[in-house]
């Protein structure tokens, strides 16, 4: 009876845990992470939502979160492979469209661009490719001054591109939250 009340016991304090970790993504989301064989891991603290796709005509994206606490959305582009389809196959084109389709097009704007070297591609993201951009995206497509943009690749599974939305450039959030995407180990 004593193991049966220890049971009981355990499963009532980590059933809340597992339900808090549920990623409740979209269906439509959930079929493309699961056929990109990706992992996301949604924030459970800073109060983070899901909010509406927000239609623009720069950067279609699938899912995004927003944290009033951090001052940041977070926007996830998820494009499974696909032989048919050159971007699926081509991530370089992929996130230099992205990029060049989001930042503004102003003289003065900076646009810096970062590779993601192959350990730690490896080790933190289990991906094959990635670069990192960082730019003032156009107001059409957000009302944040400040884009990180990761983007990953894993030959022949799929892509990613995850836009973190932000105004302060010091923004601390925005580190913490990077590691949140990587592929799946693959046997």
């Amino acid at each position: 009876m004593r193991k049966f009340y220890t049971c009981a016991l355990i499963w009532a304090l980590t059933w809340p845990v597992l339900q808090a970790q549920s990623t409740d993504f979209p269906a439509d989301f959930e079929e493309k992470v699961e056929a990109a064989k990706l992992q996301i891991t949604r924030p459970l603290d800073s109060g983070y939502e899901t909010v509406p796709i927000y239609e623009n005509p720069y950067q279609d994206y699938h899912y995004a979160i927003r944290s009033d606490k951090e001052d940041m959305e977070i926007r996830y582009y998820v494009l499974p492979y696909n032989e048919q389809d050159t971007l699926s196959m081509f991530p370089d084109v992929l996130c230099l469209r992205a990029s060049s389709s989001v930042a503004v097009n102003d003289d003065e704007a900076l646009m810096s661009m970062l590779p993601i070297l192959r350990t730690e591609l490896r080790q933190n993201f289990g991906a094959d490719w990635g670069i990192i951009y960082f730019f003032e995206p156009k107001p059409d497509f957000t009302g944040f001054k400040h884009c990180r943009m990761l983007a990953l690749h894993k030959e022949g599974i799929g892509s990613v591109l995850v836009f973190f939305l932000f105004d302060d450039p010091n923004n601390v959030a925005v580190d913490i939250r990077f590691p949140a995407v990587r592929f799946e180990e693959l046997n």
